[in-house]
């Protein structure tokens, strides 16, 4: 039997693609996957913003300088506990948190440049993403939150908001690629995965990740 960690992080936007994920995993045969679940998630959801458009970086930095209203301008929900994603994908373990936890890292880095102070940054950063810090954040702590890790063959790690169809999640298919990383097992295979390099930032964005655990320790 192959054991695999299910782990969901992120701002839960479209948590049905997530649940349908589960649901995927979840018609795999018993015999040969034992599938737990772990998530990290922001107890927020905030806005998207079409950050291709010429005057978004203009006016985004114009509203974190100001800094009036930040939660009305940004934020859609507030104080998630996220009770049905608890109910349905039954985590084995999991975290919910506010994005304030990420100030004290901010401050070790003591970033700033010719652009943003250090307290401008910290707000970029919890209202948009952008330095994406709060999304490497969540996606290393939906990975560390795993008490037993050894155990695993496999983990995968996926954006909440993201749906892997049905087509991927076949026992034979998921059984190659649990027989492929214990070969190698410092392979670390990503879907999706977009970086845009810009004057102002670092743009990260894939759809799911996995690798056997020692990768991931080594990441993040």
């Amino acid at each position: 039997m192959y054991n695999i960690a299910l782990c969901f992080y992120g701002e839960p936007r479209n948590v049905e693609e997530s649940i349908s994920t589960y649901s995927n995993f979840n018609k795999l045969s018993p015999d040969m996957f034992n599938i737990d679940v772990y998530f990290h998630l922001w107890d927020n959801i905030t806005r998207r913003f079409n950050i291709l458009h010429p005057t978004y970086e203009k006016n985004f930095l114009s509203l974190i300088k100001e800094n009036e209203n930040l939660d009305q301008k940004f934020v859609i929900e507030s104080n998630l506990q996220h009770e049905k994603l608890l109910k349905i994908l039954k985590p084995v373990n999991y975290k919910i948190e506010n994005k304030n936890v990420l100030d004290e890292y901010i401050d070790r880095f003591n970033p700033n440049n010719k652009f943003m102070s250090r307290e401008e940054i910290k707000r970029a950063v919890k209202y948009s993403n952008t330095p994406c810090f709060s999304q490497l954040y969540t996606m290393s702590q939906c990975f560390n939150i795993i008490k037993d890790v050894e155990k695993y063959d496999l983990v995968i790690i996926v954006k909440i908001d993201y749906q892997i169809n049905a087509k991927s999640i076949t026992d034979k298919r998921l059984k190659q690629y649990c027989k492929k990383i214990a070969n190698h097992k410092n392979y670390l295979f990503m879907e999706g995965l977009c970086l845009r390099c810009r004057k102002k930032e670092i743009w990260v964005h894939h759809g799911y990740m996995m690798a056997f655990p020692r990768q991931f320790k080594k990441l993040f």
